[in-house]
């Protein structure tokens, strides 16, 4: 914050003179002082004239540059800060008091130390989620949850499972400034998001890091779909979706299976942008799929 120039001082002064020369009334506690002479009250008109020709003065003999100084200052003064804040516990408490936004972070004792702890504190309240460090394990979305979750450039990487299994409402975005935020998995027959709800990918990069398909025969014994949809998907054109094999497809809207799908329900896929390569095929619209391409760039070198 920029000091206050010195020509400010006799307003200060100023002010200051008016209120000791009003009356002091004593508090209700306090004992009243009998031997104290009070000087002369002075009349509104006085007390308006007085500091209203000092403040005028003050202001006045003040340089253009100075009196810019002086706004910034005062509008400093009114605007909030979390400077300071430096623990996921202390973020989690100065964030209570606004929204239900909880922070991840595993390299602290305090605060929220994993993303499960995080889901569970959520609750059935809509929640925004934030990655404070990278994360390692298997995480679902329940039924009843509304979940924003913010990679906020860290990565997310499955222990066995499915990285990210949604069956509620899940809105995942990358906010950091380098759009490096990640979910990724390394196991055979484990998407990086597995969709039984609503999602929205509005940003991130969705990978299979370990994908080792060899060709359309062969899956290397590590092969998978990095994205699977069985409700409802909308993919923005923040989002990356990449792998290197040739024996999954990377992503699938709908059932390999059609006769799983008991409920008949449609499996509904927008793109509305984003970039997409690898896969046996990239984009895969399988039985009871219902897939809307309205943008994007795609690349293949196996199939389609």
């Amino acid at each position: 914050m920029k000091k206050r120039t010195g020509k400010m001082i006799s307003l200060s002064l100023a002010v200051a003179m008016a209120v000791t020369a009003a009356p002091v009334t004593a508090l209700a506690d306090e004992p009243v002082k009998t031997d104290v002479i009070e000087a002369p009250a002075l009349t509104s008109a006085d007390q308006t004239e007085e500091t209203t020709t000092e403040e005028g003065t003050a202001w006045a003999e003040l340089t253009p540059s100075e009196k810019t100084e002086e706004e910034e200052v005062l509008s400093d003064e009114g605007t909030e800060t979390t400077e300071g804040i430096t623990t996921v516990e202390e973020l989690n408490d100065e964030a209570s008091a606004k929204e239900n936004v909880f922070y991840v972070d595993e390299t602290q004792g305090n605060g929220y130390t994993t993303l499960s702890d995080a889901l569970k504190q959520a609750g059935t309240t809509e929640s925004t989620i934030v990655l404070k460090n990278n994360v390692t394990g298997d995480f679902t979305i329940a039924e009843d949850q509304n979940i924003t979750l913010d990679l906020n450039g860290h990565t997310i990487t499955n222990k066995s499972g499915h990285t990210i299994t949604n069956n509620g409402t899940l809105t995942i975005k990358d906010s950091s400034e380098g759009k490096t935020g990640t979910i990724d998995n390394v196991s055979h027959a484990r998407a990086a998001v597995w969709n039984n709800g609503i999602a929205i990918l509005e940003g991130g990069t969705y990978t299979r890091s370990s994908e080792n398909g060899i060709d359309e025969e062969n899956s290397g014994g590590n092969s998978y779909y990095n994205i699977v949809n069985h409700n409802r998907m909308t993919i923005k054109s923040g989002v990356t979706v990449k792998q290197d094999g040739n024996f999954s497809s990377m992503i699938e809207n709908g059932w390999y299976n059609g006769n799983q799908n008991t409920e008949q329900a449609p499996s509904i896929m927008i793109i509305e942008g984003g970039t997409f390569s690898g896969g046996l095929n990239t984009i895969k619209n399988d039985d009871y799929g219902e897939l809307t391409i309205n943008d994007g760039t795609f690349s293949n070198i196996s199939q389609a």
